[in-house]
């Protein structure tokens, strides 16, 4: 079964035009790369990212689609829909080799880096997730997060001087 071609908004003009569909195409494959990262589940990605957009849909024609906070409440569902349906189920990286990844979630890093970030704690696997694979900013994931700038510093910090010494190369480079 072929996928159909995901179509991206055509101009800046439809993205703003409070389409769904065209802020659907643009969020969703972060949200899914950021999610994918957390769970090293694909089925679990996709039902949580389905679930988180679904519930804006819902809220769409009640305001969420002139919100400029928009994105940043769609990530927050999903973070806590990652939370609520099982911090860290036995679900280690080796689920997702061999397996067929969601056009969204393609972009996963190198096996060894994925098992690293799966060994994370959680909130260290969140900021890592939302940071590198969504492309978040500090601000940005300290508001999904609701923590301080200086708490995601603080993780981000934590996590790369713990990924380096897990998987860095010689001269501890990433």
């Amino acid at each position: 079964m072929e996928r159909e071609a995901v179509r991206q908004p055509s101009s800046e003009a439809e993205l703003a035009s409070g389409s769904f569909e065209a802020w659907y195409q643009v969020v969703a494959p972060r949200v899914s790369r950021a999610v994918l990262a957390i769970t090293a589940d694909p089925s679990r990605t996709e039902d949580i990212v389905a679930e988180a957009f679904a519930r804006a849909w819902d809220r769409w024609g009640r305001g969420l689609s002139a919100s400029p906070t928009a994105d940043g409440w769609v990530w927050t569902v999903a973070i806590n829909l990652t939370k609520r349906r099982g911090r860290l189920r036995e679900h280690p990286a080796d689920l997702i080799v061999g397996q067929q990844i969601p056009a969204p979630c393609a972009a996963l890093p190198d096996i060894e880096l994925h098992r690293a970030i799966r060994r994370l704690p959680l909130r260290q696997r969140q900021v890592v997730a939302l940071r590198y694979f969504a492309d978040l900013s500090e601000r940005e994931i300290a508001a999904v997060l609701d923590l301080s700038e200086g708490g995601v510093s603080a993780s981000l910090v934590k996590a790369r001087r713990r990924l380096r010494s897990d998987v860095g190369g010689p001269d501890g480079q990433l």
